[in-house]
């Protein structure tokens, strides 16, 4: 996987839900403004009642835009609901045989779970092409995608659960799309890994039962870390720190949360198979290769 460089193109697609022409629009100023070029999808602006297109049109933008030499990443426009429909109708052969740099989050998680699991190059948890690229996610952008060396994250806000230090290869993203894959071709190996996930608009409830579901599928038992971002306008009568201890607790599992990821305004990219080592006494993630390879 190549670096992406100025001059660049960067390919634009809506997996999941649909969007508008005013959203696409200020999603090429922006990145033009980044000195990249842009391409659209060529279903990019339809739209199936709340998807982006039906199953196989979206498919087969995400097909196109790997085959276009020009191509150099592909970003997204929203996440929603979509990608798990369409993750049967992917190209695989092609696309590991022409590795890019894909990014986006929310429902964009299966979409990027799907491609590491069945391509083996890494993906990116980060900013959409819609997101706002203020100084912030530009500096993450150069770093992971231009540089490919980020820096340490250190989240001195964040809430150590289990005291610990794990090693191993980043996986993760939303928590109800991981947990909506189980079961399916469409997701990595989890032995060893350090699994990061976030969440928005759930109640405690919902994220004690999609807890309980990842523990149940033997997932946990198999982790070396676990992060949990933020669960943007989330709320209930335990805590959010109370239900993922239950879990976490009983295991041993180095756990922190509160890092700055997913469904907020500056939020860190994470790249998805990339080996790291998390610190929950210092609450530090530190990145142990190159985000591109």
């Amino acid at each position: 996987m190549l670096p992406l460089q100025i001059g660049d193109t960067i390919g634009i697609a809506a997996p999941a839900g649909a969007t508008t022409l005013a959203v696409v629009q200020r999603a090429e100023r922006d990145l033009q403004s980044l000195g990249f070029k842009t391409q659209r999808g060529r279903y990019l602006l339809d739209r199936y009642g709340y998807l982006g297109s039906n199953d196989e049109h979206r498919a087969s933008d995400i097909n196109e835009l790997f085959l276009n030499d020009e191509v150099k990443a592909i970003f997204f426009t929203k996440g929603g609901w979509g990608c798990g429909r369409m993750l049967p109708l992917l190209d695989y052969p092609l696309i590991k045989s022409r590795p890019k740099i894909v990014m986006g989050f929310s429902d964009i998680t299966a979409l990027l779970l799907a491609i590491h699991a069945r391509c083996g190059f890494p993906t990116f948890h980060g900013p959409m092409a819609s997101s706002r690229w203020h100084d912030y996610h530009k500096t993450e952008l150069r770093l992971h995608l231009q540089d490919g060396n980020p820096l340490p994250i250190t989240a001195s806000d964040a809430t150590t659960l289990v005291e610990g230090i794990g090693k191993g290869a980043l996986v993760g993203g939303n928590l109800t799309v991981i947990a909506s894959l189980i079961g399916t071709p469409f997701l990595p190996n989890f032995q060893g890994k350090i699994l990061f996930l976030e969440e928005t608009h759930e109640s405690t409830s919902r994220i004690d039962r999609l807890m309980a579901h990842l523990d149940n599928a033997g997932i946990l038992k198999q982790l070396s870390g676990l992060i949990f971002g933020f669960c943007t306008q989330c709320s209930g009568s335990l805590a959010l720190e109370t239900v993922i201890r239950r879990y976490v607790s009983p295991l041993n599992l180095p756990t922190v949360s509160g890092f700055p990821f997913g469904h907020i305004s500056t939020q860190n990219i994470m790249p998805i198979g990339i080996q790291a080592e998390l610190d929950t006494y210092r609450k530090t993630l530190t990145f142990l290769e190159s985000s591109i390879k």
